[in-house]
């Protein structure tokens, strides 16, 4: 299953509206100080007001700087990465050189806080390599802490194939390209990122 470059741009934008609709919501609530940058809680969000994109949707909850559970993944994201993911640690499936910079940029995304756009080539066991663009933004538990990230991703399907890779253990996920989106509260600078092993 794969999102066509007319369909994705427009599950990007759908999902991108809707996002920004809840955190217009939550802005515009009575007792939001002028200086907070307020995170809709992810109990806010209502998978079914953007139903078309619900196989390209995928939320994971930061549990700690080893601990990054993917809550929800889409059929579509799981078909990419030849597996279910729900319920697996999201650090599991990057390479161990690209844990760190993803850490970091899940504890910005929450503690910033911020969005993220993000462009990542996958390459699955079978050795067929996909490439995605994602974009991620926080959410807040229902105590209005952001622990949650939640995003949306564009498959495209069979970018290429790496022939000596075919039929590994585990899928092997690299960023190409990652940019902050400010949601209210600036961006940080972009990481820098690993060069690829």
């Amino acid at each position: 299953m794969h999102i066509n470059a007319a369909d994705g741009q427009q599950a990007l934008g759908a999902f991108e509206d809707y996002w920004q609709e809840l955190l217009l919501t939550t802005k515009n609530a009575g007792g939001v100080q002028e200086t907070a940058c307020p995170v809709p809680q992810r109990s806010a969000f209502n998978p079914m007001k953007i139903h078309t994109c619900l196989p390209y949707i995928y939320v994971t909850e930061m549990l700690s700087d080893d601990m990054i559970e993917i809550r929800l993944s889409g059929s579509a994201i799981d078909d990419n990465a030849g597996q279910s993911l729900k319920g697996s640690n999201f650090l599991d499936i990057c390479e161990p050189g690209e844990r760190a910079i993803h850490v970091k940029i899940c504890r910005l995304l929450i503690t910033w806080p911020c969005g993220i756009e993000m462009v990542r080539r996958t390459t699955r066991k079978d050795g067929r390599i996909h490439q995605y663009k994602s974009i991620s933004y926080p959410f807040a538990d229902n105590v209005g802490v952001p622990r949650y990230i939640v995003g949306i991703a564009d498959v495209a399907e069979n970018v290429a194939v790496n022939l000596e890779f075919g039929h590994k253990e585990k899928i092997k996920t690299e960023i190409v390209h990652c940019n902050f989106v400010d949601i209210g509260a600036g961006v940080p600078p972009n990481p820098v990122l690993p060069k690829p092993e």
